[in-house]
């Protein structure tokens, strides 16, 4: 059996897993790298993982040495996290995933006497200058669920992933399978900023966990002044509508939901008309990935779209594409 570690910002899930992919034992902690960023020590966030590793063992009434691998991407591959590990340069798939991880026992990492199995993040393959900025991007964990992704859904190639979380993360793969690029906007963290720092947040408040009732016009209006005024002056848009105008706050809230979906169409739409007819895959949220599907028809868009939001089952993308990697680590080294 193997551990998978899924370690984020601010929370750990790990999964126990059979060699078949069947997750018989999980635990969760609220422990990120954050807690590193924070205290300026590992040993918050090691102690977090010590415990919740613990804690999946006894769910499943198993012990240390029923676990044959433990396996870790993401943010425990930074400096925040377990390890440092430089990217790997796109265009990367599965195998060069495998042939350039890292493989330890060393116990000051993680008290275990289990091999650690610790796989890079992936970078886009641009020159380090100014000249180059423009086109950088990176990624760690999103790599591991693009496999997982290919794994379980088996899209049509070549596709576009599209992750809508703290950031809005769009995955470009390839016919063979490998990621080409990527491109990141902090759509999620702006969103969250604009409603805890700013007086667009009395605005808003308590209004994204309802259903807006005029979703149409909004958008429209949202979409002409994003592309006429720029964003930041849409931003004011929930604001006029509180003080100006008759409007509920699940409408304004929806306005600034569809403002920064509407500046992340400028991302989008110039990446998806250089690869026509290229599947999408939206995963997140159902409200944001509905909101993205709804602004490809909007602009014109006409490629396939699928929508993953069910929380187990993007939870399962992660195992899953872990488990791919695992295989192909336990064959080759």
């Amino acid at each position: 059996m193997y551990s998978v570690i899924d370690t984020g910002t601010t929370n750990t899930r790990i999964y126990i897993v059979k060699d078949t992919g069947e997750i018989v034992a999980k635990a969760y902690r609220k422990v990120g790298v954050r807690d590193t960023a924070i205290s300026g020590s590992k040993k918050a966030l090691v102690d977090g993982i010590v415990a919740c590793f613990h804690d999946a063992l006894a769910n499943g009434g198993l012990r240390e040495d029923d676990i044959n691998l433990i396996f870790v991407s993401g943010m425990l591959t930074s400096e925040l996290g377990l390890i440092d590990l430089p990217h790997i340069c796109a265009p990367a798939g599965i195998d060069e995933l495998v042939e350039q991880c890292v493989i330890t026992n060393n116990t000051d990492i993680l008290p275990f006497d289990i091999p650690i199995a610790f796989i890079r993040g992936i970078k886009n393959n641009t020159p380090a200058t100014y000249d180059g900025l423009i086109s950088m991007d990176f990624m760690r964990g999103e790599e591991t669920q693009v496999v997982g992704v290919l794994r379980k859904l088996k899209p049509q190639m070549p596709c576009f992933i599209i992750f809508l979380s703290s950031h809005t993360k769009i995955i470009s793969v390839d016919e063979t399978g490998h990621i080409t690029n990527s491109m990141t906007t902090m759509s999620g963290q702006i969103f969250e900023a604009i409603k805890k720092e700013t007086v667009i947040g009395k605005s808003v408040a308590c209004g994204d966990e309802q259903k807006s009732t005029h979703k149409t016009d909004i958008l429209k209006a949202v979409y002409r002044s994003v592309n006429d005024n720029g964003l930041l002056r849409t931003l004011m848009m929930p604001r006029f509508m509180e003080v100006l105008m008759e409007s509920q706050s699940q409408d304004r809230a929806f306005c600034l939901d569809a403002a920064i979906a509407c500046d992340d169409m400028k991302t989008l739409a110039g990446l998806l008309k250089s690869a026509a007819n290229s599947q999408v895959i939206f995963i997140g949220h159902e409200n944001r990935c509905l909101l993205y599907q709804q602004l490809f028809e909007m602009c014109g868009l006409d490629v396939p779209v699928q929508c993953i939001f069910d929380k187990q089952e993007i939870d399962t993308l992660t195992v899953s594409g872990a488990v791919s990697l695992i295989e192909k680590i336990v064959q080759h080294k």
